[in-house]
């Protein structure tokens, strides 16, 4: 949730100016893979490390998270899985419900 409120800030270098609405899955998609062309992938790492914060929050405060990582994940695995499995027809909806729903049918937490 705290993803949502600083979404509209976020600027991605070599984006161009017509790019879609931050909160878009094909607007991250475009910055994570000029960020791993580039580099330069800590927009990408970022906007995973907000949605892991998010879920550690909700394992803490509810005992219930979204998702289990396995020991090790990295955030460009967390990516690549998202994008991998993220229907290209959705790629205009906000890519953090969808990369949510994607990490939690993957990585679900058997408790």
């Amino acid at each position: 949730m705290a993803i949502a409120i600083f979404l509209p800030a976020v600027t991605a270098p070599g984006l161009a100016q017509n790019s879609p609405p931050t909160y878009a899955g094909n607007f991250w998609i475009e910055a994570c893979d000029l960020g791993i062309r580039s580099g330069d992938e800590k927009l990408c790492t970022g906007f995973f490390q907000g949605l892991i914060g998010a879920n550690d929050f909700l394992e803490v405060s509810t005992k219930r998270p979204w998702f289990c990582l396995p020991e090790g994940a990295s955030t460009r695995q967390l990516y690549e899985t998202v994008k991998r499995d993220l229907d290209p027809t959705l790629w205009a909806d906000p890519f953090a419900w969808h990369a949510i729903a994607i990490l939690a049918r993957r990585f679900p937490c058997n408790k």
